[in-house]
């Protein structure tokens, strides 16, 4: 498993976040919404012009623009979610 940021996941794989690489009020809120190490992370949709992508994070979905996202670290994974 290679660690790569969130918004070089592709749709329908599922990972795990091993960090978030962002300081102050950006970073509290990533995690208010469940970015953190240890949770897994989906993304599900992604707008027609391609940013932003909805994630599925905790049984919510929450929409992330590509330079946000790409503070967020995973561990990617090759299970694909089906649906």
């Amino acid at each position: 498993m290679n660690t790569i940021t969130l918004n070089n996941l592709p749709l329908c794989h599922r990972a795990h976040i091993s960090s978030v690489n962002s300081e102050g009020s950006m970073r509290r809120r990533l995690l208010d919404f469940g970015f953190a190490p240890g949770n897994t992370v989906t993304p599900v949709l992604k707008s027609p012009l391609g940013d932003p992508t909805a994630y599925e994070i905790m049984g919510s979905i929450v929409a992330l623009r590509a330079d946000i996202a790409s503070l967020i670290n995973i561990t990617n994974s090759t299970e694909v979610i089906d649906g």
